[in-house]
């Protein structure tokens, strides 16, 4: 492994952890995020969720994202999302596709890191 892509999966494996701590608390009355993997390079996002109630977890892999600096703020977008249940699949990109989420300020120093 080269130096640079060395240093990209060190960025990549902290930038993932703040972002899986940020989804957790989202979700926290709803389920817990297991595996977490993002991929600066490809613009991916890979998770796994256990929702509480249910035997089997989700899988939700997010394509195609970007981190937007708007003044101070930094904003998380995705073009798509391909989950392990055809309607959260539907669900996802018919109401979050494309909106711009605000990164809370305590994690936005982290994921200005690879921008």
């Amino acid at each position: 492994m080269g130096l640079i892509k060395a240093v990209n999966k060190g960025k990549d494996l902290t930038v993932a952890k703040a972002l899986k701590y940020l989804v957790n608390n989202k979700i926290e009355n709803y389920g817990k995020v297991g595996k977490f993997k993002l991929d600066s390079l490809k613009k991916t996002i890979a998770m796994d969720i256990s929702l509480k109630g249910e035997n089997e977890s989700i899988t939700i892999d997010i394509i195609n994202y970007k981190f937007e600096k708007v003044n101070n703020e930094v904003l998380f977008l995705f073009s798509s999302v391909n989950a392990s249940r055809k309607w959260l699949t539907n669900l996802i990109n018919d109401f979050l596709s494309g909106n711009k989420i605000k990164i809370p300020e305590k994690i936005a120093g982290v994921v200005k890191s690879i921008m």
